[in-house]
């Protein structure tokens, strides 16, 4: 008796060493052997889509099989690059943002001229070279860069701007014959000015 349960003991344990990640098992079709989650040497590899398809200590790879990694009770104990998960077993953490393909403020490094962009549009850029492309500032991934054209509705925040400076129109001008004209005549006087943008 004690020699059986020696023998079941040992088989048992050789067993689960065998299993590895690959403690689920699905039955195949046609009379084919079971496969087994994971690749294992004899046995015909399953794939795997999350972790929790894995056995506990495992985590889904790229290529989806199951890969052995460590048991853990916090991220720290996983090696760098892991986290700890609620099945206490070490899985890849969450990959950083891939940055944007498309910014507006990234450093330039082509030869090519920045675009002529409508008010409230940036020109876009993309591996170091600008597209030709405007697109609107609120779009912009990395944030829009700033224009004098931006204080249009703040004169003293444009005065203020040591880049920029305000532009004013003439109201109610006339030349010294009486005719209207605009403040940028030599002959013209005009009752008063008032902000009209910045740049």
């Amino acid at each position: 008796m004690i020699r059986n349960t020696l023998l079941l003991t040992t088989l048992f344990a050789s067993c689960a060493a065998l299993a590895g990640c690959n403690l689920y098992f699905e039955d195949s079709d046609f009379g084919e052997p079971p496969q087994r989650r994971g690749q294992s040497e004899g046995w015909v590899p399953d794939s795997c889509q999350t972790n929790e398809q894995c056995g506990d200590g495992c985590y889904c790879t790229a290529n989806g099989t199951c890969e052995e990694s460590s048991f853990c009770e916090e991220s720290y104990e996983c090696a760098e690059g892991f986290e700890c998960d609620y099945r206490d077993s070490c899985v890849p953490g969450d990959e950083p943002e891939p940055e944007p393909a498309v910014t507006c403020q990234s450093e330039v490094g082509c030869d090519e001229i920045a675009p002529i962009c409508p008010a409230g549009t940036a020109a876009s850029i993309e591996d170091g070279c600008y597209t030709g492309v405007c697109m609107a500032k609120a779009d912009c991934p990395d944030g829009a860069p700033f224009e004098c054209s931006d204080l249009n509705a703040d004169e003293s925040a444009c005065i203020a701007d040591a880049t920029c400076g305000p532009v004013y129109v003439g109201v109610n001008c006339t030349s010294t014959t009486g005719a209207e004209c605009t403040s940028a005549g030599a002959d013209c006087s005009c009752e008063s000015f008032e902000f009209d943008y910045c740049e």
